[in-house]
């Protein structure tokens, strides 16, 4: 009941459908199947990787850089990187701030993998990712719509599958 995957189907922050194959109706499941990562920050933040192992805290080695993973999950597309380096590091000037910026971008590469946090030009975003924020909204506007439409059976079975 709790698992966020319906039907083996996740949704990525990017809107692309990802079915599992036969078998797989976890997360983890899921996760280890298609090379996605999983961010959840409905209460205690976690991340899992790709092969459905979850990221010790001690991992991240520094809280920025969860802080970073969660900036880019939460915004749900790519991020300037100048507002993104003072968003994070409001302290520093703008040199330092990109400096730190980019010591994050590079551990959470190491942690997640290189293919999971992209770059163009002054462009950041995460890819393959999905985040338990980002399911529970569109899953919410699901319900809405449904209950508005007065289509109480639909609103109800999407708020419990």
């Amino acid at each position: 009941a709790n698992d966020p995957v319906r039907a083996g189907t996740i949704s990525l922050v990017s809107g692309v459908q990802l079915t599992a194959p036969s078998g797989s109706t976890s997360v983890v499941g899921i996760v280890r199947r298609l090379s996605v990562f999983v961010a959840m920050f409905l209460g205690i933040a976690a991340v899992r990787r790709r092969d459905g192992s979850a990221v010790g805290v001690r991992v991240w080695r520094s809280a920025k850089n969860l802080d970073l993973v969660r900036w880019l999950a939460l915004a749900g597309e790519p991020q300037n990187v100048d507002r993104t380096a003072q968003a994070l590091w409001p302290e520093a000037d703008a040199r330092r701030a990109r400096a730190s910026l980019r010591k994050a971008v590079f551990e959470v590469r190491r942690i997640l993998g290189q293919e999971h946090v992209l770059r163009e030009g002054d462009q950041l975003w995460l890819n393959d990712v999905w985040v338990d924020v980002t399911a529970f909204a569109s899953l919410a506007t699901q319900v809405r719509g449904a209950h508005q439409a007065e289509r109480y059976d639909a609103a109800l079975e999407s708020a419990t599958s």
